[in-house]
């Protein structure tokens, strides 16, 4: 899938109450790692959607940590589809500027 020309962009959904529910502190620390890494060595640009829930705080950890590695994180599908419109009307609008 990665290798696909056709893809643009990564959009993973991690609801972070899902994955300390899943019993580990472990689980979510190797997703974190997994993310970043990913991160590191493919050239696709990465979102996560990370929806609210009643693990606050780590949830906060999380978003910062992937921050912390430029991968952006939104609560919605929608407001991730938002950003990327509006990066994608940014470039275009400066392209056709440069004409």
């Amino acid at each position: 899938m990665l290798a696909d020309r056709l893809i643009d962009i990564l959009i993973i959904q991690v609801p972070v109450d899902y994955l300390l529910g899943l019993g580990s502190k472990k689980i979510f620390e190797d997703t974190l790692e997994i993310l970043v890494n990913h991160r590191e060595i493919q050239s696709k640009p990465v979102i996560v959607l990370s929806p609210h829930g009643s693990a606050v705080s780590e949830r906060l950890e999380f978003e910062k940590r992937l921050a912390g590695a430029k991968i952006p994180t939104y609560p919605t599908f929608e407001q991730a589809a938002k950003a990327i419109a509006n990066v994608n009307w940014y470039f275009r609008f400066h392209r056709s500027q440069n004409v």
